[in-house]
């Protein structure tokens, strides 16, 4: 899974010379203006992270990434993607240097956490036992961080329930007239990474029951 929107905001101030030539201090804010992080990952989800610079949009920049993990620096784009590992946890860090002038940059931005869980979620499945009109309330929640998008399945988990519907948030409650078991996971990113799938939920009779 790649968590898209990662972004770590750098406000820069514009160095300035004076007509006499009198070069004026660089000054340099780091201000993290936006940060969408989704900072507890599972091993193997396709982690995407984004240096974002604010400047008068005409530099050209080169982007290096650091980590509490390792002494060295990573040059890359301002977009850095791996897969999450054990030993992906931990700070990061990036800046930008001006590709025509590599020894002006920018601070180091504010760190990001990151923890990697081992092992993947498993999605849970309840039932509101009073229907309404005729319907019956089912829930699909997931223990760790979000955003989820949630899938649902009736019957077999090969086949999803809800063909015509695009997996979102508000998913994680939907209603249903018809009887028979029901399953759900949960999934984000892109590709989905998706957790394990609930425990079977039987709907429809008076003593319904996860299996």
């Amino acid at each position: 899974m790649e968590h898209q929107n990662r972004i770590l905001v750098f406000q820069r101030e514009a160095s300035i010379t004076a007509e006499e030539e009198e070069e004026i201090p660089f000054s340099s804010q780091r201000t993290v203006t936006e940060l969408q992080f989704t900072k507890e990952v599972f091993i193997g989800e396709r982690i995407s992270l984004t240096c974002e610079i604010s400047d008068d949009g005409d530099t050209q920049w080169a982007y290096e990434w650091r980590t509490s993990s390792s002494e060295t620096t990573t040059e890359s784009t301002e977009k850095w993607v791996f897969n999450a590992s054990v030993s992906s946890a931990g700070e990061y860090w990036c800046r930008g240097k001006k590709k025509l002038d590599l020894c002006s940059s920018t601070s180091w931005s504010y760190p990001i956490k990151m923890t990697v869980m081992s092992g993947k979620p498993k999605a849970k499945i309840s039932v509101d036992f009073f229907p309404l009109n005729g319907k019956w309330t089912l829930t699909c929640s997931v223990k760790a961080s979000r955003p989820w998008k949630y899938f649902w399945y009736k019957g077999e988990k090969s086949s999803e329930f809800l063909p015509t519907h695009q997996a979102a948030e508000s998913n994680a409650h939907i209603q249903v007239s018809q009887t028979g078991l029901y399953w759900c996971r949960a999934g984000r990113g892109d590709p989905i990474y998706y957790t394990e799938f609930s425990e079977s939920l039987k709907v429809g009779t008076q003593d319904s029951f996860n299996l």
